[in-house]
């Protein structure tokens, strides 16, 4: 099992397709009721890991096992550009202890892209839905049960168990 840390966003309004013109990162940004800080359990049956093509790849991610959402977070920590410490143990010992670094290197990028994907589900981007972002540390291979920490700038704590 890995587990990606991430920043999931709860909506507070619809974002229904538009065909008028495309969401700005702005209209988004105004959608958003919630910001927590998450892990999710990531189980992969290709040994191959990102190598295989993508569809493949992303059939494989919908396997996933849970998230587990922890605090709240300020809606600071979604500005593009935006770095904050993160710092994860797994058993007692440090797994991850660097700058929390998006992909896209803005969090919201791939929120943005499927808001303006016309042919998504048009029910997809409800309010009240929590979207996860994507890692903010790549993943982390756990190879045993046991306690998971994780802590985002100086505040945001998330503790949990494996079993």
């Amino acid at each position: 099992m890995k587990i990606e840390v991430e920043i999931a966003v709860k909506l507070r309004q619809d974002l229904p397709i538009r065909t008028d013109k495309a969401y700005e990162r702005a209209d988004i940004e105004a959608a958003i009721a919630e910001v927590y800080l998450g892990a999710e359990l990531v189980w992969s049956g290709i040994s191959e890991g990102g190598s295989v093509s993508f569809l493949a790849f992303l059939a494989d991610r919908l396997g996933n096992m849970g998230y587990v959402r922890g605090p709240a977070l300020p809606l600071a920590v979604l500005r593009s550009g935006s770095s904050f410490p993160l710092k994860i143990w797994l058993n007692k010992q440090v797994a991850f202890d660097a700058a929390a670094q998006h992909p896209t290197k803005d969090a919201l990028t791939w929120l943005c892209d499927q808001a303006n994907n016309r042919s998504r589900p048009a029910a997809a981007l409800r309010a009240g839905s929590i979207i996860t972002t994507g890692s903010l540390c790549g993943a982390l291979e756990v190879t045993d049960p046991g306690d998971v920490s994780v802590q985002l700038g100086e505040d945001a704590l998330l503790n949990f168990a494996l079993s």
